[in-house]
This record gives structure tokens, C-alpha cells and sequence, in this order.
């Protein structure tokens, strides 16, 4: 199936397309609150719409840590986000949720090159 298609049909279905859960859920011991939280934030729009507004559109990656976060139950996480583009203009912004304690590195050039990559795809079949 062309990528293009399979975007525009998860796009119509939901304005999120949330996967990854069980990656980190299976990365450590979670707390009971952390779990349910988590399981809150792939079920309901309005907490991963508060998610997407924490910072505006940016060319880089924005990182947000802990008590930075706006949910007490996300103290021991991190958000990487990142903004993807039609041409120059921003289209949406790319999360990533994961642990404070994570490869800060790694986890920034992962979220980096899958927007560059998601705007190279969109720019190129648009």
C-alpha cells in the first residue's frame, strides 16, 4: 500500500496515531498511576491534544521533562517533539513519550530523523 495512502487513512480514521505503548510498558516497572495513565493517553484526545499544544511548532526538537509536564502522573517521563513540513510550511508535530532517565541522544536523533523523513515523504508526494 503507498505510504501516502495509509497516512491519509489513519489521519481520517483519528487525529492521532498513537503505537508504541507496550514498548514502554515493557521497559521498566511502572507504578500503578503511570500505567493508567498511560493507558488514559492513547484513549482520550483531550489529554494528547493538551500534549501537542505544551510548546508551538518549532524547526528543532523540543524536550520536556517532569515536573515540566503538564500531568503529575508523567514526573518520571520525557516528550520529545518535533515538527514535520509540506515544503517549508509545518504540517503536525511528531511525540515521543519515554522515561527521564532514557538516552537523550539517541531518543533526540531518533525523533530528528523520523519528522526530516515524514516531511521528505510529504513534500516529495504532495
Amino acid at each position: 500500500m503507498n505510504l501516502l495512502k495509509e497516512l491519509s487513512d489513519e489521519f481520517s480514521k483519528t487525529r492521532y496515531a498513537t503505537k508504541g505503548l507496550e514498548k514502554l510498558l515493557s521497559i521498566r516497572n511502572l507504578t500503578k498511576e503511570e500505567m493508567l495513565f498511560l493507558a488514559k493517553v492513547v484513549e482520550y484526545d483531550n489529554i494528547k491534544d493538551t500534549l501537542f499544544r505544551m510548546n508551538r511548532i518549532k524547526r528543532d526538537v523540543t524536550i520536556s521533562i517532569g515536573n515540566n509536564l503538564p500531568y503529575k502522573e508523567m514526573k518520571n517521563m520525557a516528550i520529545f517533539e518535533s515538527a514535520y513540513y509540506y515544503k517549508n510550511e509545518p504540517m503536525g508535530k511528531i511525540l515521543s513519550i519515554t522515561y527521564k532517565f532514557t538516552d537523550f541522544e539517541r531518543a533526540y536523533l531518533a525523533i530528528k530523523e523520523y519528522s526530516t523523513r515524514l516531511s521528505e515523504i510529504i513534500s516529495q508526494n504532495l
